[in-house]
């Protein structure tokens, strides 16, 4: 269990760094603020709206974090060669 927190903790402290994180924390943060603006705009469906188009930047947001962070993550792991270190311990495939 400790070898699963300690890939977990250093995943969550480099994606912390990132910037790109910070940016796609504020698109979803104006994607949350343009649904309460779209929201009042239509007459009897806010709640419905708000609830639709939260989700769907939820999503969104969610997708794009994965394949950003992801995508840097592997590349800032091979630039350093600190993946060699992951490679040779034994971790197993569920961990």
């Amino acid at each position: 269990m400790n070898r699963i927190w300690s890939v977990a903790h250093n995943t969550f402290i480099e994606a912390v760094r990132d910037r790109v994180l910070y940016s796609l924390f504020l698109f979803a943060f104006l994607m949350i603020l343009s649904s309460l603006i779209l929201a009042s705009i239509s007459a009897e469906q806010y709640n419905k709206m708000v609830k639709d188009l939260g989700l769907t930047a939820i999503s969104l947001i969610g997708i794009m974090i994965a394949v950003f962070l992801g995508m840097g993550l592997v590349y800032k792991e091979i630039e350093k060669q600190t993946v060699y270190n992951i490679f040779s311990k034994p971790i197993r495939r569920y961990e």
